[in-house]
């Protein structure tokens, strides 16, 4: 499973702003790899695009919200 950070990073900063144009600024998306954390709202532009898998978004996002027995 690759993580956010890896997404972004295999799709490249310069494809994804081609992609998001300007409503979606470079540095919002270095910021999504940085903070290892892709919005849900851009999932569907990424799996029509081939650049990722709504499972693959999905299961890194779960498995980054803490767990309920660690509340």
């Amino acid at each position: 499973m690759r993580t956010h950070a890896q997404i972004v990073s295999d799709a490249e900063v310069e494809r994804l702003f081609g992609l998001f144009g300007p409503a979606v600024p470079r540095r919002t998306i270095r910021a999504w790899k940085v903070r290892d954390s892709i919005p849900s709202p851009y999932w569907q532009a990424l799996v029509d695009h081939g650049l990722a898998t709504f499972e693959e978004l999905g299961a890194h996002a779960a498995a980054r919200m803490p767990s309920a027995e660690a509340a």
